[in-house]
């Protein structure tokens, strides 16, 4: 409300001391603008997924990258009769191609990776290819990582799905397909992506995020992603028992392992 005072001295017409002046033709247009450009920017915000939400979508992007990556696994397995090796040697018993180069095949790419198999990875063309790794390699949840590093990797060495430069087939895996770890996230290990380079159970830690070794670990919270050999992708907490993750590196240690421990 506007109130009417008066003034001191001679008597003056009355006028209000905050006078209401229409506002000109441009600052309507300013205000108009203004009150576009808020709602423009509100909408988005009100649609805009939390923080968490984010986290979720990135695990469940990750954890479909698993699911590909073990189907390659699978199809390469139906069509030779056995599961890929951890790596290819030559006569020397020189580590040639990793796991991740033979099934290159099997992944659906849109730009599919002329790697050549006639020089070992890190030979004058496939050394090339580092910058071009599939997507199906990366966590999206991997903001900041080395061109060409992959946070995917195997557990290999004896007893396990990938023992080295031998293959093993279905039939040898006797705990089960769903009992026997196949492909982990990994963390805090930096491995090119083409490189025969794994997690080895004689070396590895068996404790999810372990900070003090290699081990099976990511940047989700409390805990990363693994896929099993029937292709289902679990999410292991950090609190699961480092026996039960050993227990499903093995193909035949018949131990008993309760899923819901995971």
């Amino acid at each position: 409300m506007i109130h009417d005072f008066e003034l001191d001295g001679p008597q003056s017409p009355e006028v209000p001391r905050n006078p209401v002046r229409e506002p000109s033709p441009m600052r309507q247009t300013f205000y108009v603008l203004l009150a576009v450009g808020g709602s423009l920017i509100a909408i988005p915000l009100l649609f805009t997924p939390t923080y968490c939400d984010w986290k979720a979508a990135r695990r469940t992007q990750c954890a479909n990258n698993l699911k590909q990556i073990q189907l390659a696994i699978q199809a390469y397995e139906q069509k030779y009769g056995t599961f890929p090796p951890a790596y290819t040697a030559d006569a020397s018993g020189r580590r040639m191609h990793s796991w991740r180069a033979l099934v290159l095949p099997f992944l659906d790419l849109m730009d599919p990776i002329d790697y050549e198999f006639s020089e070992p990875w890190d030979g004058p063309h496939n050394i090339r290819l580092l910058n071009r790794m599939p997507g199906f390699f990366r966590c999206p949840e991997q903001k900041h990582y080395l061109i060409g590093a992959t946070n995917y990797a195997a557990i290999t060495g004896p007893g396990t799905m990938f023992p080295g430069a031998s293959s093993v087939r279905r039939s040898e895996i006797r705990d089960g397909l769903e009992n026997t770890i196949s492909i982990v996230e990994v963390n805090n290990v930096p491995i090119p992506w083409t490189a025969p380079i794994d997690l080895d159970v004689r070396t590895m830690s068996f404790e999810i995020n372990d900070p003090r070794q290699p081990s099976i670990g990511s940047l989700h919270p409390d805990g990363a992603n693994v896929v099993t050999a029937d292709g289902r992708v679990w999410f292991v907490k950090d609190s699961t028992s480092p026996k039960t993750i050993q227990a499903m590196t093995t193909i035949d240690g018949g131990e008993l392992i309760v899923v819901e421990d995971l």
